[in-house]
């Protein structure tokens, strides 16, 4: 449920009725968007299946409160265990994305990277 390509894709499975279920790293994530972002993510939010807070599945040291790369990945590590395809816009640099990508990978899930795809009909 990050900005850009998660919300992109779920914005697709709601207008396509597809169940979905949003994995988000923490509550508050969006406290820090811009009032635009914060109120689509609510509308996104609002027409989903189920909702799950990763970082409440997991303890975590009191220096975890609020966002931490530990709780993004963790996230990510809760996506990928819960799917059965994967589907990324990864463009190959060091990242969340890419040990998203490469935890995928190590599980042996069929995954589309539409990277390629998408610099090209975008032209960049």
């Amino acid at each position: 449920m990050a900005l850009g390509f998660d919300q992109a894709l779920a914005v697709a499975a709601i207008g396509l009725e597809i169940p979905l279920i949003a994995a988000i790293p923490f509550k508050g994530q969006d406290s820090k968007w811009q009032q635009s972002d914060r109120l689509r993510y609510e509308d996104i939010l609002f027409q989903t299946k189920q909702i799950v807070y990763v970082d409440k599945t997991t303890k975590y040291s009191t220096e975890h409160v609020g966002c931490s790369g530990e709780k993004m990945q963790k996230r990510n590590g809760y996506m990928i265990d819960n799917c059965t395809e994967v589907l990324a816009l990864f463009d190959g640099s060091a990242s969340g994305t890419a040990n998203c990508v490469k935890y995928a990978e190590s599980l042996g899930k069929p995954l589309l990277n539409v990277w390629k795809s998408w610099v090209k009909y975008r032209g960049l």
